[in-house]
């Protein structure tokens, strides 16, 4: 009988302390979260006007299930710049131009900041691997916003030879574009390390600062995507 009640007094003060003990669990557990809300990434993208970019960032999660960033993002063309040649006709003088180097007509710096919210993670193994799935939404803001390069000219005769002459043109006016995006993801992490593969929506137009540009007049008319569509990888680290 003595023994039964020993047993029935160290159960007893057993669950007790488990149960004493849980909260400092799930404080340790939210103390971990909160001394590591700060992450640095790097993601990489393509986008519908056939260009690059790359985003460094940095971000902040105060809280498991939001997150925001900023990041710069860096951009040029896919492939050979020759590939996205522009160029007329210019009847006043009767040569033929072309824009020399195309991609100096495009944004090429921008800040993006971006506010993300996280839904409920899927545990895959006792390692700690989970998966998950993001919806963001930020804007983007070029930090270029006067286009301008040099074209050049040359004689609209059969058997030419070389460049009649060159010369700098510059959008007429600069611009204070605003552009905006929604995205969704879908990522693996290990508290550390995280790889996301997501698609971003925006009316993102990376020739934005040349839409008022013009070659004796014509105003030069390049490609306009009514959204543009874009596809990026990211990896990121947890400090």
């Amino acid at each position: 009988m003595k023994k039964a009640k020993r047993y029935y007094k160290t159960v007893k003060y057993g669950l007790a302390a488990v149960l004493f003990l849980q909260p400092f669990r799930v404080a340790a557990k939210t103390n971990i979260i909160e001394k590591r809300p700060f992450s640095v990434a790097l993601g990489g993208s393509i986008d519908s006007y056939s260009t690059w970019s790359l985003l460094p960032s940095v971000s902040f999660r105060p809280i498991p299930y939001l997150e925001v960033s900023a990041a710069l993002r860096l951009t040029d063309f896919i492939g050979k710049e020759d590939d996205y040649s522009v160029g007329g006709v210019s009847y006043a003088s009767h040569h033929l131009w072309n824009l020399r180097d195309p991609s100096d007509f495009i944004y090429h710096f921008a800040f993006q900041p971006e506010a993300k919210v996280y839904l409920p993670e899927i545990k895959l193994d006792d390692v700690g691997d989970r998966l998950f799935l993001t919806l963001g939404v930020g804007m983007i803001k070029p930090l270029t916003n006067l286009a301008k390069g040099l074209v050049e000219y040359f004689p609209e005769v059969n058997g030419y030879v070389g460049v009649d002459h060159v010369e700098r043109i510059e959008n007429r006016c600069r611009d204070m574009n605003w552009y905006t995006f929604g995205e969704t993801a879908v990522g693996l992490t290990d508290d550390r390390w995280t790889v996301s593969l997501g698609y971003r929506l925006s009316d993102y137009d990376v020739y934005g600062s040349a839409r008022e540009l013009y070659v004796q007049g014509q105003k030069v008319k390049f490609d306009k995507e009514k959204s543009n569509s874009e596809l990026f990888l990211s990896i990121s680290y947890t400090l």
